[in-house]
């Protein structure tokens, strides 16, 4: 800021860490500025809605909407301000206008997810199938490992975040938290589209021991971001449990 204080990205970007740490006073400024450089950036107006409680009247609860019938918001903008808004309306108890702007965000996520269940059921028996196809001993496992990587995985919401706070209290390990690279590598390589490549899978990961030391590499290439000496480095991104095989 002493360089350029007109960049709304670094006011948010504070305003995040004033939370975090509980200073609601700064984290709500901060906001305001970002929201002074630039009132699109909505997710502003998100923070400042966690951040306080709202009255009748309040000058911010107008200003949101205002904004979300007078300005040319996209899809992203909308949503944050319709959780925001609907934060603001349960603080004076106007539960229907709540409900409204809650029914009205999660309409808006939904349709930016694109998420396909049947997708995820193809891709389960795609890795079944082509796993009941080999034979795991005669695939080659020497491989010079570099570091210790504990893999923390399970469904959502099972526990995986303590498990990791006890793992990564040992003075020997270093959490890194969601790791997004192991899915990143596996569909970048063993994918065809959005499912498993059976025919990639075997060229790989059973005749070419090259390109799978590769892949291993090119993992351990991001882990190297992390500028730690412990042995040990924990990865807990619990959908993970998908490549338990590989």
């Amino acid at each position: 800021l002493k360089i350029n204080d007109k960049l709304p990205v670094i006011h948010f970007a504070l305003s995040l860490a004033f939370q975090g740490l509980g200073n609601f006073k700064l984290a709500i400024e901060h906001a305001d500025k970002t929201l002074s450089l630039d009132p699109k950036f909505t997710q502003a107006d998100k923070i400042i809605s966690q951040s306080k409680k709202y009255k009748k009247g309040d000058e911010h609860f107008n200003q949101m909407k205002n904004k979300i019938d007078n300005l040319n918001l996209d899809n992203q903008q909308k949503l944050n301000l319709c959780f925001a808004l609907a934060k603001a309306y349960e603080d004076v108890d106007d539960i229907e206008n709540c409900f409204e702007q809650l029914k009205k965000g999660n309409k808006l996520k939904k349709d930016s997810l694109k998420y396909d269940f049947n997708q995820e059921i193809l891709l389960f028996k795609k890795i079944k199938d082509t796993f009941n196809k080999i034979n795991i001993n005669q695939i080659n496992q020497n491989f010079d490992f570099k570091k210790n990587i504990i893999f923390i995985l399970g469904m959502p919401r099972s526990g995986t975040t303590v498990v990791e706070q006890i793992i990564s209290s040992h003075s020997n390990v270093f959490g890194a938290g969601e790791l997004p690279y192991l899915t990143k590598i596996i569909r970048e390589e063993l994918f065809d589209e959005n499912n498993l490549s059976s025919k990639k899978f075997k060229n790989i990961m059973i005749d070419n021991f090259s390109k799978r030391t590769e892949m291993i590499e090119k993992y351990y290439n991001y882990l190297n971001r992390f500028i730690s000496n412990k042995k040990f480095i924990t990865d807990k991104a619990p959908l993970n449990f998908r490549w338990i095989g590989f």
